[in-house]
């Protein structure tokens, strides 16, 4: 969140604190509003287009900022969100993260299919900067505004 703050106009809370990665924790200010994903339903239509509008504004960016590697900022490790504790990294190429995507997903799978898979996947895509969670639960609103981004 500190890069975001110094190099976007996305609203993040000041972080003052981080624990280690055994218990990882974030000390930050408190961004008065409600969660994206708890008022959602009670939105209009023109509310939920709006603030779509102002999500996407972010993630744009966001990936305005190129990436030489495949990982945290500050070459920290690559989390994979569909899975919590699968984290591995940083990487240097696409191909070496795809391998570590498919490394422990089919453990079962014959090791033809996983050649199959590994192949299908491309290597030349662009890197970018992106937000590991970028989830309601992490978007923080108020009076129809995106207020703040977290985790």
């Amino acid at each position: 969140m500190r890069f975001i703050a110094a190099n976007t106009n996305i609203p993040v809370p000041r972080v003052y604190d981080e624990g280690p990665e055994s218990a990882p924790s974030i000390t930050m200010d408190y961004i008065e509003g409600e969660r994206l994903d708890k008022v959602w339903n009670g939105l209009s239509e023109e509310e939920k287009l709006d603030i779509v509008a102002q999500w996407k504004g972010m993630l744009f960016e966001l990936c305005n900022f190129k990436g030489e590697y495949t990982g945290l900022v500050h070459r920290g490790r690559a989390i994979d969100g569909r899975i919590f504790d699968f984290e591995g990294g940083p990487f240097d190429t696409e191909e070496v993260f795809n391998h570590f995507l498919l490394s422990d997903t089919f453990t079962t799978t014959p090791k033809i299919l996983r050649d199959i898979a590994f192949n299908s996947l491309r290597t030349d895509h662009e890197i970018v900067f992106t937000h590991c969670d970028f989830a309601p639960r992490n978007i923080i609103v108020k009076d129809g505004r995106v207020v703040g981004l977290l985790d």
